[in-house]
């Protein structure tokens, strides 16, 4: 079973997944996610580097202007065509 970490979830008291193990009647074996440990570093990283945070802020403002409006949208690709760019969809 993996989880995210929360003492709820896997804490010494009152844990959601021995309710589980009780109710299943087996036995698994519980870790903390892959991924949301590399999402948790990462944002610690970029509370500690600030020129990270700020690359962070300004691709997200970039990503909010052109995901919200078509118009927006068609002038990055007319812009992307004539710099001979591939724009690449998340």
């Amino acid at each position: 079973m993996c989880t995210d970490g929360t003492s709820n979830l896997q804490g010494a008291v009152n844990e959601a997944l021995a309710h589980i193990q009780t109710k299943l009647k087996t036995d698994f074996l519980v870790f903390h996610c892959m991924a949301h440990k590399l999402e948790l570093a990462i944002s610690d990283a970029i509370k500690l580097v600030t020129e990270i945070g700020h690359l962070q802020s300004l691709t997200d403002a970039l990503y909010a202007h052109f995901s919200r409006s078509l118009k927006n949208q068609n002038e990055l690709k007319s812009i992307a065509a004539a710099l001979h760019v591939n724009l690449l969809k998340v």
